[in-house]
C-alpha cells in the first residue's frame, strides 16, 4: 500500500472513531424513546422534564358536591387546573367512602403506605397527629392567615403547639326537616319556623315531641325522625342531643367524660322512651348515619337528626336529578333544648392534613396545592359550608344557609380535640346499642361509656 493510500485510510478511521465518540454522548429519553443530546456536550438543557416531577397523592371524602357532576369529577377538574399552571407536579387522587375511608386510612398508616393528604375533620385528623404520622403545618400560616382565621377555629386544628389541619370551611350540624310531610300531617305550625319573634328557631323538648307525635299519628309509613347506632359516623350529633338536656360531653380540662350526669341520663332516657313509642324510626340500633340521610332524602322520615349545609347541598342535587322524594320542601331546625331558650350546636371544622412520608418535597408540594384549594371561594361553595376566612365574607344569599351560618354562634364543645378521640368515639355506639335493645338502662349505658371513655382519654 502506498504512503498516500495509508494516509487516506488513517483519516477515514479517525472520522469513524470521532462519530462513534459523539454517538456515545447521546442517550435515550425514557419517556419517548428518542435521542437527546447530552447537555454537557451541547450547553443546552433538553432533558425530559417529567423526570423532575413530584408526585403527590390526595384522598378525598365526597365533601365537594356539584349539581350534574358525579363524585370525583369536580376534584379532577381542580387537579387539572392546578397542574396546568404547575407542570412540575403530578397529582393522583382517590375518592374514599364515608363508611370505609377511616379503616382504609388506618390500614395505610399501619402499613406505612399513607397518601400525602386527606380531606377530613379534626376528630380523625388530630388522632393521626397524635400517632406521629402527620407533618406540622405551622409553616403554612403567615401572620395574615392567623389574623384572617379566628383562633377558635385554629384551636380545632391543633394538638399542643402543632397545627395538624389546614382549615378550609366550617359547617354547623343541626337537624333537617321536610316541611311537606308536616303539611301533609296538618302539623307544620308545630315547627319553630316563620316566627319573626324567634329567628333562631329555638324550641323545647316538649314542643319537639309534639311535632314528632303529629307525624306518627297522621302519616303512615313515615318515621317522625331517624336516629342511628350502627356506625361511628355522626356520633357527636346524638351526644349533642343529650347535651341539650343540660349536660356537657367532657369537662373543661378534657380529662373526664361527664355526659353521664343526671341531665345526660334524662336525655338518653328520652331517646329510649321515644323509640319505644314510635317517634324514632325502627331499627335504630343497626341503622347507620348514611341510612338516616337516605331515609330522609327518600321521604321515609320527616326529620333527620344529622344535617348540615353540606347535606343540604347533596339534597338539592338529588332533588334536581329526581332522586329525592316528590315535593321535598327542606328547612333547617336546631336540636331542641330543655329550656327552649338556648341550644348547643355541633360544628365541624373541615380541612386538609399532610402525612409525613419523609419526603420534604412532597410535603411542600402538597402544601401548595392545599393553599390553592383553600383560598378559592368556589370550593367553599361546592362544599355547601361556610368559609373559615373572614376575608371571604358572606358567600350565600339562600335563607336556609343564612340561618345555618347564624346558628353557628351557639357552637359548643363536641370533644373533637380530646386525646384519643378515635378510641373514645368507638366506645359510644356499643353502649347506645345496648340501651336501645334494652340490654342496659340509660344510666348503666352512660356510666359504662363515661368510665371507659375517660380511661381512653387519659392513655398516653
Amino acid at each position: 500500500m502506498s504512503k498516500k493510500l495509508r494516509l487516506v485510510v488513517a483519516l477515514a478511521l479517525c472520522i469513524v472513531m470521532l462519530g462513534t465518540l459523539f454517538a456515545g454522548c447521546q442517550k435515550k429519553d425514557p419517556g419517548t424513546g428518542t435521542d437527546t443530546t447530552d447537555t454537557a456536550q451541547t450547553g443546552t438543557d433538553q432533558s425530559d422534564t417529567s423526570a423532575e416531577k413530584t408526585t403527590i397523592n390526595f384522598w378525598f371524602y365526597p365533601r365537594y358536591v356539584v349539581e350534574g357532576k358525579e363524585n370525583g369529577v369536580y376534584e379532577q377538574e381542580l387537579i387539572d387546573a392546578y397542574v396546568k399552571d404547575n407542570p412540575n407536579v403530578n397529582i393522583e387522587y382517590e375518592m374514599i367512602a364515608w363508611n370505609q375511608g377511616p379503616e382504609k386510612i388506618n390500614i395505610a398508616i399501619s402499613s406505612n403506605a399513607m397518601p400525602d393528604s386527606v380531606f377530613d375533620f379534626p376528630g380523625r385528623i388530630i388522632g393521626y397527629g397524635a400517632q406521629g404520622v402527620l407533618a406540622d403545618l405551622s409553616f403554612m400560616f403567615t401572620d395574615e392567615d392567623r389574623t384572617d382565621i379566628p383562633q377558635s377555629i385554629l384551636d380545632h386544628c391543633m394538638l399542643g403547639d402543632k397545627i395538624y389541619m389546614y382549615p378550609t370551611h366550617i359547617s354547623p350540624v343541626i337537624m333537617g326537616v321536610n316541611r311537606k310531610l308536616f303539611r301533609d300531617a296538618g302539623a307544620e305550625d308545630l315547627l319553630p319556623l316563620d316566627d319573626p319573634n324567634n329567628p333562631d328557631r329555638l324550641w323545647s323538648i316538649d314542643e319537639f315531641q309534639k311535632a314528632l307525635e303529629a307525624i306518627r299519628d297522621n302519616l303512615n309509613n313515615v318515621a317522625p325522625i331517624v336516629f342511628y347506632a350502627g356506625n361511628e359516623q355522626g356520633d357527636a350529633s346524638i351526644r349533642m342531643f343529650i347535651q341539650n338536656f343540660g349536660t356537657d360531653f367532657v369537662n373543661k380540662e378534657h380529662d373526664k367524660v361527664v355526659i353521664n350526669s343526671e341531665e345526660g341520663v334524662r336525655g338518653l332516657q328520652w331517646i329510649l322512651d321515644a323509640y319505644k313509642n314510635g317517634l324514632i324510626a325502627k331499627g335504630a340500633e343497626s341503622l347507620t348515619s348514611t341510612d338516616a340521610l337516605d331515609m330522609f332524602t327518600q321521604g321515609a322520615a320527616a326529620m333527620c337528626i344529622l344535617y348540615g349545609p353540606g347535606n343540604m347541598n347533596t339534597l338539592n342535587k338529588a332533588i334536581a336529578e329526581g332522586k329525592a322524594a316528590e315535593g321535598f320542601d327542606f328547612a333547617f331546625v336546631p336540636q331542641p333544648s330543655a329550656d327552649g331558650k338556648s341550644v348547643k350546636v355541633e360544628a365541624q371544622v373541615i380541612g386538609y392534613c399532610i402525612f409525613d412520608n419523609k419526603d420534604q418535597k412532597r410535603i411542600e408540594e402538597s402544601a401548595k396545592f392545599i393553599e390553592y384549594l383553600a383560598k378559592d371561594p368556589k370550593n367553599v361553595l361546592a362544599s355547601g359550608a361556610f368559609p373559615v376566612r373572614q376575608s371571604m365574607g358572606e358567600l350565600y344569599d339562600h335563607p336556609e344557609l343564612s340561618y345555618a351560618g347564624n346558628i353557628s354562634k351557639y357552637v359548643d364543645d363536641t370533644g373533637y380535640t380530646i386525646n384519643n378521640y378515635a378510641k373514645v368515639r368507638a366506645l359510644w355506639y356499643p353502649e347506645l346499642q345496648a340501651a336501645l335493645t334494652g340490654e342496659k338502662t340509660a344510666k348503666q349505658a352512660l356510666d359504662d361509656f363515661a368510665a371507659k371513655a375517660t380511661e381512653a382519654m387519659n392513655e398516653k
